[in-house]
């Protein structure tokens, strides 16, 4: 049958993705009304994203809401997922094994320092790994030791005693002391010091430090120095060793950090960041020792805007700046810590567990939308899709549900939204610059905050959090943790585990050609395709706001073969499913505006590439 259509409208870049922003009359024919389910492709066309797969065997928790994930390389060279989930921190290994044991509800914050994995929530004390054993965060002081005459000895003078706790392996690490005991003079005596076990696993040496001789004029009674180191029990030592036969001097900063609601690692130090339990907790930062997460000495500490009526949201560290959050808020502290300032009042992170760093910027979810900020500049990423918030799903409210990831094989990144009343989300925001118009002269630092956007939907599963995790290659892929305790690796497979995938794509409102006040028919479409197998498509084509005045099931064979290499012959052409152009002819129905779509429900790879439309203007024979 012959076609009177001689002119050809072709849609076969879509780099500009979802667009809520712009009206669909006015919408730039490379930006979608609609993407669910789809991933910008380099080639600026739409490929539906993968499936997922269990990653283990069997669900965590007993089938527990898994709250949060973390890749944790530990030092015996073995990789392990934590998995927080129910009352527990678990890892798999042929079943499931407890870490610690935790409140159940609660969002983590983890980092890994020295071969430790330290995790917080702000409820419980902190804690950390070291391999699979877990310990607590810092060693606490012991209470004062107890000094008398221990009888005749060697010792003369008036001396002051103090003992710590210590860990040998791993990593050693000494708390900070005891109180002093009170100073005892004796002549020609031993010192008899009584001191306590501790309770703390790790610890397993108990190190007793004593003053030299108070009677000396100018000695300092707040100096100490090591006596001996004795294995951790309750027990007693007698001590005659003159001054002279004393060791090094004891540190007395190491303080335990204080309990937090999250963590970042920043030149070598963790930052305890805000802290609930402390004095205007929730504005304060406390930061380690350069190389021991375990200590936080009392002056490393800063306060941002105390009493302002927010707390800290969250942190990241981004090249010599400490990036800190609060809801309408950002602070930056940066050099040696002692300065820090203000970058912005109004634009903050409401979005705790949704702060993914790079080196050169972090990407975070305030009241607008996704913003990029380098420390020193701050860019917006969500433009296209800022209605978000006025459908709610861009809300303080939400803040525990938010999850973030990136993803480097696909150079995006994934914000999922568990949303208590929505349909349950996950925004994909895709670097579009980076991938298509880098060589067009635009800045680079420009050209890594321009973002396309499209967003998936699980509709058979209820995912809870975003994690990462690397496969056998060495590939860093995405996992997702659920309601039900299972953790999934994402991008894997066809099918959502067993279930099919739906899918659905549609432009704005097309004039065809340079001319939108006049009438056209659309007669013939192409639609240029690749599937990994048989499906069956819905293809519909609207026009001037009406309800679709065409709707078709399109069916993609097992094994499309070529025909012809004619486009009018009415078969595939092209070869195989793994490259194809489909062919559909569309009843003539002249129109000034058409907006095409696209949508199925199958367990199939696809990409769509390009869609063509012959057709003829209004008038023309």
């Amino acid at each position: 049958m012959a076609y009177n259509a001689d002119t050809s409208y072709v849609l076969a870049d879509w780099s500009f993705g979802w667009d809520l922003s712009t009206s669909p009359l006015d919408l730039d024919k490379r930006a979608l009304t609609d993407v669910k389910n789809f991933n910008l492709t380099t080639k600026r066309g739409l490929k539906k994203r993968g499936g997922m797969t269990a990653l283990y065997a069997t669900a965590s928790g007993g089938g527990a809401q898994v709250q949060d994930l973390y890749e944790y390389k530990a030092p015996n060279g073995t990789t392990y997922v934590l998995v927080a989930v129910g009352t527990k921190i678990q890892y798999y290994d042929a079943g499931w094994h407890d870490l610690t044991t935790v409140t159940a509800g609660l969002r983590y914050s983890f980092v890994v320092h020295q071969g430790f994995c330290y995790g917080v929530n702000g409820t419980n004390a902190n804690f950390k790994l070291y391999n699979t054993t877990a310990y607590g965060v810092g060693i606490a002081p012991p209470a004062v030791p107890v000094v008398t005459d221990g009888g005749a000895g060697g010792l003369t003078g008036k001396y002051s005693y103090v003992y710590c706790y210590k860990r040998n392996a791993p990593n050693s690490f000494t708390g900070n002391p005891s109180p002093a005991s009170t100073a005892l003079d004796l002549t020609g005596k031993k010192f008899h010091i009584h001191y306590d076990e501790s309770s703390d696993s790790q610890v397993d040496k108990i190190v007793i430090y004593r003053t030299l001789n108070l009677n000396t004029a100018g000695t300092d009674p707040l100096a100490f120095y090591k006596v001996v180191e004795v294995a951790n029990a309750t027990s007693s030592y007698d001590d005659e060793a003159a001054d002279s036969a004393l060791g090094t001097s004891l540190e007395i900063d190491n303080t335990v950090p204080p309990k937090a609601k999250f963590l970042v690692l920043h030149k070598d130090r963790i930052f305890y960041i805000n802290c609930p339990d402390e004095t205007d907790g929730g504005s304060l930062v406390r930061w380690s020792k350069a190389g021991i997460g375990d200590a936080a000495p009392s002056v490393n500490y800063q306060y941002f805007d105390r009493k302002d009526g927010e707390d800290i949201t969250g942190a990241a560290s981004v090249g010599d700046y400490l990036i800190i959050f609060k809801r309408n808020r950002i602070f930056v502290l940066e050099g040696d810590f002692a300065n820090f300032y203000a970058v912005s009042h109004g634009v903050g992170c409401i979005a705790s567990w949704g702060i993914i760093p790079f080196e050169d910027k972090v990407i975070f979810l305030s009241e607008e939308g996704w913003k990029s900020f380098d420390g020193v500049n701050l860019y917006d990423l969500s433009k296209s899709i800022r209605p978000l918030a006025d459908l709610g799903y861009i809300t303080p409210s939400q803040n525990a549900r938010y999850s973030a990831v990136y993803y480097p094989v696909k150079d995006q990144f994934l914000y999922l939204c568990n949303h208590s009343s929505l349909t349950k989300r996950v925004f994909v925001g895709h670097f579009i610059v980076p991938l298509l118009y880098i060589n067009k002269g635009i800045p680079e630092q420009l050209s890594q905050n321009i973002v396309g956007w499209t967003y998936h939907e699980y509709p058979n599963h209820t995912l809870t959090c975003l994690g990462t995790y690397t496969d056998a290659l060495g590939i860093t892929r995405v996992i997702a943790g659920s309601s039900d305790g299972w953790v999934y690796l994402l991008d894997s497979g066809a099918a959502d585990v067993t279930f099919d995938i739906p899918y659905a794509m549609q432009t704005g409102w097309q004039p065809l050609g340079k001319s939108p006040g006049v009438s056209k028919t659309v007669r013939l479409g192409f639609l240029s395709l690749a599937a990994s197998g048989g499906c069956t498509l819905t293809f519909t084509v609207e026009k001037d706001y009406e309800s679709p005045f065409y709707s078709a099931a399109i069916t993609i064979d097992e094994l499309s073969t070529a025909f012809c290499g004619y486009c009018y012959c009415g078969y595939t052409f092209l070869g195989s499913r793994e490259g194809f152009t489909k062919r559909v002819a569309i009843p003539g129905s002249p129109g000034q505006l058409y907006r095409f779509g696209l949508s199925g429900t199958d367990k199939v790879d696809l990409t769509l590439q390009a869609m063509t439309f012959m057709y003829r203007t209004e008038g023309v024979r």
